[in-house]
């Protein structure tokens, strides 16, 4: 298992991608490894609740439809 913590925005070289509607552009590193690999993609959220405690929640993106190569921009 390896853990990446990802960036939400990359420099103008980067992978330009639709966020919330707004164009940004993005570290291709994670995407490159999981369509090298075929390993699957997992993120990891933390959401602080009213009371001070806090929830995870944990969920696997579906990458096996994704077009394109780690080498596009």
């Amino acid at each position: 298992m390896v853990g990446i913590v990802g960036d939400q925005r990359g420099t103008r070289d980067g992978v330009k991608v639709q966020f919330f509607g707004q164009d940004t552009y993005t570290f291709p590193g994670t995407a490159a490894i999981a369509l090298r690999t075929g390993c699957p993609v997992v993120i990891l959220l933390c959401a602080r609740q009213s009371d001070g405690t806090y929830i995870s929640i944990i969920k696997e993106i579906q990458h096996s439809t994704f077009e394109g190569s780690e080498g596009e921009k």
